[in-house]
């Protein structure tokens, strides 16, 4: 009995963990300025907590008072990395989250490197590099720049990230240098990568 306990603990723990990190983790890819909002009061209707993480971002950033993303609730990191893309400033990051938040810490980098469509943010990420490298390619659409990242990793990426930027699943069929889709798998993951964005 005590075993079937523990595995039904087990269970319940990884399944309350994964949707906690499915309606936070994936903030990034809510427009996070469809708010606009100016005060605290459009915030309360918010439907879930992303949105209404996003829209405390939003009246932070227009009011200049950073110090409401501490009155949000109990995950203030979230408003924060939020904060930092609005405003492109990664020094948001820096100061107001702990390193030790591993995932927040890092999604807050993503976000501003995908707000100033900057590789280079996308570099220091171990956990997120590649979705970095996806989301900011996909804002950029420039296949020409995948040429000058490092590794086939990060090149193959940013294919996945152009070709879902331009809607254009002809750019999973091209032959590159170096055979960067050896195999069917690859060029199908591409072409799954048009599809979920367009």
């Amino acid at each position: 009995m005590k075993k079937g306990m523990w595995v039904t603990l087990i269970i319940l723990i990884v399944l309350v963990g994964g949707y906690f990190l499915f309606l936070h983790g994936n903030s990034s890819k809510i427009n996070s300025e469809k708010t606009g909002a100016t005060s605290l009061s459009e915030c309360q209707n918010a439907e879930n907590n992303i949105e209404r993480d996003e829209c405390y971002a939003q009246v932070a950033a227009a009011t200049g008072d950073f110090s409401i993303c501490e009155n949000t609730g109990s995950f203030p990191e979230f408003c924060y990395r939020e904060l930092a893309g609005i405003m492109k400033d990664e020094s948001i990051c820096e100061d107001k989250i702990d390193p030790i938040d591993f995932s927040s810490y890092e999604k807050c980098f993503w976000n501003v490197a995908v707000a100033k469509e900057d590789f280079s943010l996308c570099e220091g990420l171990s956990e997120f590099d590649g979705d970095c490298i996806l989301d900011v390619a996909r804002k950029r659409q420039k296949l020409s720049e995948c040429n000058e990242l490092e590794g086939k990793n990060d090149f193959q990426e940013c294919v996945y990230g152009v070709a879902a930027g331009k809607n254009d699943r002809s750019i999973c069929e091209e032959t590159y240098p170096g055979d960067i889709f050896p195999n069917e798998d690859l060029r199908e993951r591409c072409l799954k990568y048009v599809s979920k964005f367009n």
